[in-house]
């Protein structure tokens, strides 16, 4: 493949590891890639604690570097991931899941959001994650993976994964230096920005290159001069505080996101520990207050910035990571947002330093991409139903015109408008908007054509499939123990 000649990242962690590695991978011999340690963010992803979190896109990542994803699990003490639960965003009581797969089944070209608003309508009460598999099996604490076999209830299943972060970037690091990749020890003093970059290293030494990639986080030691868009007005959390806990007992198979009085906190569970991280709004609570909150060690304390690049890649420096965008993590998306960043840099490989119209394309796309998340994240605080200061902040703050569309077509007409570089699959949208108290105005027409027995008959045969389904399957603790076995056994 042509493109730059070398290659310099500048960051720590997992995130500049898992560039390294994906760029090595593509470009192979024709490129000379080096890491420079830079930037006080552990990961360069921003918030991220002791343990991380996937969707399941992220699997094929770990098949293209090579890595098996069991052998990835043993090395991490990592586990399954069938979706994010969530509890305190509209009261105490109320809890709801997202998980990932499938969820529910259409009738034709009727979506199945159609379908239950109409059955709903006829008196019965139920809920989307009741037709979802990963839902039930996450709530039983069961686990198994999905089944090639379309005719199968279990092709409906999908699943991320947990890691312990710093395995997983030393696995990272090991396989992108088994691919050349050149690790220095020595961080970044000085960048120098000019019409080349050059940076200066702690030694003296000047490293030039065809082509910088930012991943020292909101620091952005070299895309400091990109441009800031502040999305403060809709994450208002600027605190993070990174707690672990270790737990003897099997993880469950989800992730969690416990919304606070003055913030929310993250959970992802690995076989033997659990990684917290409380988000903060520092303006309508102290330190203090949170770090009791926290109940937990404070391991490290970081700042949370939400926003985005004006410019993603300006000259020869493309930002990544939380140099180039800052999101609150309620969903796992860092690691995805990265390596599809690093797959877009690859499919507008540059063969000179400064490529002004592919520069722009990858802005147009990163930015579409990083902007449909950012709604996707935001809506969690703008629906939410809290009568706390922050919350009701929040709530007055107008949404940005992608998220506003999003929401007004959903509660219109039940329609999911579908907007460039989405992350989420319609299903998804749907079940959140039903979760956080949107209902539809209207069905889709044909919905109402429907026989009511032929209707009855569908959510029946779903339901059966999915319990004895997960009736079937093993506990999320068993199937860990298994992939151990067999590890140990070969």
């Amino acid at each position: 493949m042509s493109g730059p000649r070398s290659i310099a990242i500048v960051g720590n962690g997992l995130g500049a590891a898992l560039a390294a590695a994906m760029l090595a991978v593509r470009t192979k011999d024709s490129a000379r890639i080096m890491v420079l340690p830079g930037g006080d963010d552990a990961h360069g992803l921003g918030p991220v604690g002791a343990t991380i979190a996937t969707r399941p896109a992220f699997r094929a990542v770990l098949a293209e570097l090579g890595l098996a994803e069991d052998a990835v699990l043993a090395a991490t003490s990592g586990a399954f991931s069938l979706g994010q639960a969530f509890s305190g965003w509209r009261g105490a009581a109320h809890g709801w899941m997202l998980p990932h797969g499938d969820i529910g089944a259409p009738i034709g070209s009727v979506a199945f959001h159609h379908l239950l608003h109409r059955w709903r309508s006829e008196g019965h009460r139920a809920t989307p994650a009741d037709f979802a598999i990963a839902a039930v099996a996450a709530q039983s604490d069961r686990f198994a993976r999905p089944d090639d076999d379309p005719a199968s209830p279990l092709s409906a299943l999908d699943h991320g994964l947990t890691f312990d972060s710093d395995r997983l970037a030393t696995l990272f690091r090991r396989q992108a230096m088994a691919l050349g990749v050149r690790f220095d020890t020595v961080p970044v003093a000085e960048v120098e920005r000019q019409e080349r970059t050059r940076l200066r290293l702690n030694d003296g030494r000047i490293v030039t290159g065809d082509l910088f990639v930012d991943l020292t986080g909101a620091q952005a030691l070299l895309a400091a001069g990109h441009g800031w868009q502040d999305w403060r007005r809709w994450f208002p959390c600027d605190r993070a505080l990174v707690g672990v806990a270790r737990d003897p007992q099997p993880p469950m198979p989800f992730t969690h996101g416990g919304a606070t009085a003055t913030g929310w906190r993250s959970s992802v569970a690995i076989d033997g520990a659990r990684g917290d991280v409380l988000f903060v709004a520092s303006a309508f609570g102290s330190r203090d207050a949170a770090a009791r909150d926290l109940a937990l060690p404070v391991l490290d304390e970081m700042p949370v910035r939400a926003g985005r690049c004006e410019r993603f890649w300006d000259g020869d420096v493309v930002a990544m990571g939380a140099a180039a965008a800052g999101i609150d993590p309620l969903h796992p998306v860092a690691l995805d947002l990265l390596a599809a960043g690093v797959e877009r840099l690859l499919a507008l490989f540059p063969e000179r330093a400064h490529e002004p119209l592919l520069a722009a394309e990858y802005d147009r796309r990163m930015g579409a991409m990083v902007e449909r998340t950012r709604d996707f994240a935001l809506l969690h605080y703008a629906l939410a139903d809290r009568p706390e200061p922050m919350w009701r902040a929040v709530a007055d703050t107008p949404l940005p015109d992608g998220a506003a569309w999003k929401l007004d077509q959903y509660r219109s007409r039940g329609r999911i408008s579908r907007l460039d570089d989405e992350r989420f699959a319609d299903g998804e949208w749907a079940m959140f908007f039903d979760a956080n108290g949107v209902v539809a105005e209207r069905r889709d027409a044909l919905s109402d054509h429907l026989p009511p027995e032929r209707l009855e008959r569908h959510f029946a045969r779903l339901r059966e499939a999915i319990v004895h389904s997960v009736l079937a399957m093993p506990t999320h603790g068993t199937a860990l123990r298994a992939i151990h076995d067999r590890r140990q056994a070969s």
